[in-house]
């Protein structure tokens, strides 16, 4: 269960000085460290790019804005491709376009 669901806290947790490109590559070889580098560079590009954050990869996280850094959790979170998500207040502090980016993000996902 716990390879299959995934959980994206309130509040972020981060290490600030990595790039959005770093954390995710750091993440993916965490969790997939059976997979040769190509494959988890790929689905990390692809992850990118689904969440719209590939445009901040080369920001370092301590830079982004609030909706960017829910969307880099989700991103933390989409490496396992997990099919129960749990998500504590996923919109709290964002305001309303972000909150709409974030809820719309999640549907997309769901679809």
């Amino acid at each position: 269960m716990r390879m299959r669901s995934s959980y994206v806290q309130q509040n972020d947790l981060f290490p600030l000085i990595l790039t959005v490109q770093e954390h995710l590559n750091f993440h993916s070889r965490l969790r997939l460290p059976t997979w040769i580098s190509t494959r988890r560079d790929n689905k990390v590009k692809r992850i990118l790019t689904t969440l719209d954050i590939s445009g901040c990869a080369a920001q370092r996280v301590g830079s982004l804005s609030g909706g960017q850094k829910k969307r880099l959790a989700i991103a933390e979170e989409l490496i396992l491709d997990p099919i129960i998500w749990y998500l504590d207040e996923p919109t709290s502090g964002l305001d309303a376009s972000m909150a709409l980016t974030v809820v719309k993000v999640m549907e997309d996902l769901a679809r």
